[in-house]
């Protein structure tokens, strides 16, 4: 799944951009912003403090049943699957979505349409929209980020949030398990 979300997703976004904007240059969209020290510095400070938000979530057991099924998942992953499926979400997912949609719908219509995909949005589970909102507020950064810094300060924020978010279940099952 890891390679089909790197690859295939990455390939997607550029091939929306090549053939429904065949003037505008893939490379282009990809490589201008600031320089990538200032975009990973970027990424780094939104994805922590990102990570925090979201954190307060997941602490609070508002969403068990959602952080539930992550758990499990997390508990089954090695460090270097989650640092792995990290960096393909955070890569191919950004260069869709920020490089291939957000440049025909804006970013707030790709941010929800993200979150919309991740299924983060539920007509019969209030908590799960709420949720939903909060990460389309998430989502909707990374666009901006993308706008502001390149797209490197967008995948570096979604990797940290991914791999942190990821290894701090892993290490909480280990401490349940321990």
């Amino acid at each position: 799944m890891g390679f089909i979300t790197l690859y295939g997703f990455s390939l997607l976004g550029f091939l929306i951009i090549y053939f429904l904007a065949p003037k505008v240059q893939f490379l282009d969209l990809v490589t201008d912003g600031s320089s990538w020290p200032v975009q990973l510095l970027v990424g780094a400070l939104f994805g922590v403090a990102a990570f925090f938000v979201i954190n307060v979530f997941i602490q609070s057991k508002f969403l068990d049943d959602l952080t539930h099924y992550v758990y499990d998942l997390a508990k089954q992953l090695s460090w270097l699957d989650i640092f792995f499926l990290s960096v393909c979400a955070g890569v191919g997912e950004e260069i869709l979505f920020r490089v291939g949609i957000q440049y025909f719908l804006g970013v707030w219509p790709t941010a929800v349409l993200f979150i919309l995909l991740h299924g983060y949005f539920s007509l019969s589970d209030w908590r799960v929209t709420l949720y939903g909102l909060l990460m389309t507020l998430i989502s909707g950064g990374f666009g901006i980020l993308y706008l502001k810094y390149g797209i490197g300060s967008a995948m570096f924020a979604h990797f940290l949030i991914d791999f942190i978010i990821l290894g701090m279940l892993k290490v909480r099952q280990v401490k349940l398990a321990g």
